[in-house]
């Protein structure tokens, strides 16, 4: 992996885990290792929906996140919907 560094000393990579399963809470030094290890960048299905606003991914986003933090269904919902009206260009 390159190590290498930005002029002010910070990575030039971000390090981002999305875990989905179950065993973390058990092996609690391994949830640990991994936490440091991404600088606390760990998402879990309960989560995700985090990864864009907390992570280097939000300068690739195009449009901001709508303020409804509820259902997911009701969000992938909206997308769909966002896509099926956007003219053809």
């Amino acid at each position: 992996m390159n190590l290498a560094r930005r002029p002010d000393g910070t990575p030039s990579y971000q390090v981002v885990a999305a875990l989905a399963g179950r065993g973390f809470a058990v092996r609690r030094e391994d949830m640990r290792n991994l936490l440091l290890a991404t600088h606390g960048k760990v998402f879990t299905l309960s989560t995700i929906r985090h990864i864009v606003e907390h992570t280097d991914i939000r300068r690739l986003a195009t449009k901001t996140p709508s303020s409804d933090r509820g259902n997911s269904a009701a969000g992938a919902e909206a997308v769909a919907n966002a896509y099926a009206t956007r003219p053809d260009t």
